[in-house]
């Protein structure tokens, strides 16, 4: 008989690290410098490291970034009215 593991209950304590990783600064500057010019962004992301770790409920990431899409999709809609 197959046994499976125990489901494990997701926390904020078992999904996100408490800080980021070394590996974090060089992807967050690759995605900046599609929006900013490269001197901007290396001040951006010294200011980034020095900056201490903050904690927001994902719900409210997800309601910024579903925002800003919104606005993206509806500007296009008037471009094509």
């Amino acid at each position: 008989m197959k046994t499976f593991p125990k489901k494990t209950h997701l926390t904020r304590d078992n999904i996100w690290l408490k800080e980021p990783e070394d590996h974090d600064f060089p992807a967050a500057q690759d995605y900046l410098e599609l929006l900013f010019q490269p001197d901007e962004v290396e001040k951006m992301v010294e200011k980034l490291k020095a900056a201490p770790t903050i904690i927001k409920k994902s719900k409210d990431i997800l309601r910024v970034h579903f925002k800003s899409l919104w606005w993206i999709f509806f500007k296009s809609f008037l471009w094509f009215t």
